[in-house]
């Protein structure tokens, strides 16, 4: 039995040659996680390449969903952003493995970029995972001075933060004093208008 989609109409995916090259690399990932020889990196590298190519591969989601609760430790800063990002991608709603990353990304909080967090935010927003412990650090972090956040970051920020609807008053306050300061900014000078 076929264990992948077929590539959507006008995706990067041409050919029969390329969607069995990406079967055949989470085939190959499947065995190597349950095996124990490949690493937090080498999942989320895997998994962001078929996210990126809008490919599910069921092995390796299965895979994943025993490795990652077993192996949530070892998974540094970029390991975490790259998986919870591909599983927005792939539109994988694997709860128990997203609650699993987010706590993590809790505990990494406050060395995740702002662009890290308004992704991963993203990811979880169009998954509807909300995990009550990260969405609350990540809106009280949210509630500091925000004046060097890029506008996509806000407004990323904002969308999730509506789509899971959460609210903290600090946070909107300051991600749209963040939003208005840069519009304020004379043309020319990094501002909007």
């Amino acid at each position: 039995a076929r264990r992948h989609e077929a590539a959507p109409a006008g995706s990067a995916m041409g050919g029969e040659g390329e969607i069995a090259a990406v079967v055949a690399l989470g085939d190959r990932l499947a065995v190597e996680l349950r095996a124990g020889r490949a690493g937090p990196r080498e999942a989320a590298n895997a998994l962001d390449a078929l996210g990126r190519l809008r490919q599910r591969h069921e092995e390796l989601l299965e895979a994943m969903a025993e490795f990652v609760p077993l192996q949530i430790g070892r998974f540094g800063l970029r390991d975490t952003v790259g998986a919870v990002v591909a599983y927005g991608r792939l539109r994988e709603p694997d709860e128990a493995t997203l609650l699993a990353l987010a706590a993590r990304a809790r505990q990494d909080l406050r060395h995740h970029s702002m662009s890290e967090l308004a992704a991963m935010s993203t990811s979880f927003a169009r998954l509807r995972v909300r995990e009550v412990r990260f969405l609350e650090s990540l809106l009280n972090r949210c509630a500091g001075d925000q004046r060097d956040l890029a506008p996509r970051d806000c407004v990323a920020l904002l969308s999730a933060f509506g789509r899971l609807n959460v609210a903290n008053a600090g946070a909107f306050t300051s991600l749209g004093e963040s939003l208005l300061w840069r519009a304020a900014w004379p043309p020319g000078r990094g501002g909007t208008g």
